[in-house]
């Protein structure tokens, strides 16, 4: 019998612990968190006079056996955070042996930070750019993942958008401050540094981890030392520059955990 059917391969996900999510600058991984100020939350904040129209529930009693004045508690309010990470499957992406190139390597990561994310209740939007511009909106919950991940699995390696046509696009639809997680190669494109600098400029926190396609390529014994230290030497001009422009950064290199990567971006 010849029986034919079709599957969808999701991309391979790293779990990511709690552990490494200890940032100086509590933006990124952030979930559902208490941002210092008073509004509907779970966390105390603080106590205040009661006032026509407040909850009685927010009395306390306890205080108000103390002061003799009716007293409510503030909670602090939560927020969630909207996470875009953004994924660049141009054809250089696929530099490199098959199962070990950007592509790859870029996909699982955005599949386990998207995991990893959604599970902290974040709201998380995807961008895969190539010969097109294909985009899940921000959403959240297990419904969520599984749109990313079949989006992801169908992430092709063609075409060569610039960076700066993404964000130029992308840009009105998101909201001030988002994080922003870029993961990409950063070869064959003039247009990385503006862009970037264009989020930067707007106070969008920025954190790109590159796979480096150089790596992929030694490895394979497909290009001599010689040919590897020139262009080593141009990608650590590029990511001087893009650190020059308060990047969070890191050089991934073949076989490095995705936690490790993050710990390095952002100098945990």
């Amino acid at each position: 019998m010849h029986v034919y059917d079709d599957f969808l391969v999701f991309p391979k996900m790293e779990d990511l612990k709690e552990t490494f999510v200890k940032s100086r600058v509590p933006k990124i991984f952030t979930g559902a968190v208490n941002i210092r100020q008073p509004g509907p939350g779970s966390e105390f904040y603080s106590l205040r006079e009661y006032f026509e129209g407040d909850s009685f529930r927010s009395i306390n009693w306890s205080a108000y056996a103390r002061s003799g004045k009716l007293m409510v508690n503030e909670r602090e309010r939560d927020a969630v955070s909207d996470i875009i990470i953004i994924v660049d499957s141009r054809a250089v992406a696929e530099t490199g042996p098959v199962s070990r190139n950007a592509l790859v390597y870029s996909t699982r990561a955005a599949a386990s930070l998207a995991k990893y994310f959604l599970s902290r209740r974040d709201s998380v939007g995807v961008i895969v750019y190539g010969d097109e511009v294909v985009s899940v909106d921000r959403d959240t919950g297990k419904k969520q993942l599984y749109v990313i991940l079949t989006k992801l699995a169908g992430a092709v390696a063609r075409g060569n958008i610039p960076l700066q046509v993404v964000v130029n696009r992308i840009m009105p639809h998101i909201n001030k401050g988002s994080p922003i997680i870029f993961l990409s190669n950063l070869e064959d494109d003039p247009t990385i540094i503006s862009a970037l600098r264009d989020f930067r400029a707007r106070n969008f926190d920025v954190t790109v981890l590159s796979p480096s396609s150089l790596e992929f390529e030694f490895d394979a014994k497909r290009i001599d030392r010689t040919g590897y230290e020139v262009l080593k030497t141009e990608r650590d001009v590029l990511i001087g520059e893009l650190r020059g422009l308060g990047v969070n950064i890191m050089d991934w290199e073949p076989d490095m955990l995705l936690s490790t990567a993050l710990a390095g971006a952002r100098g945990f």
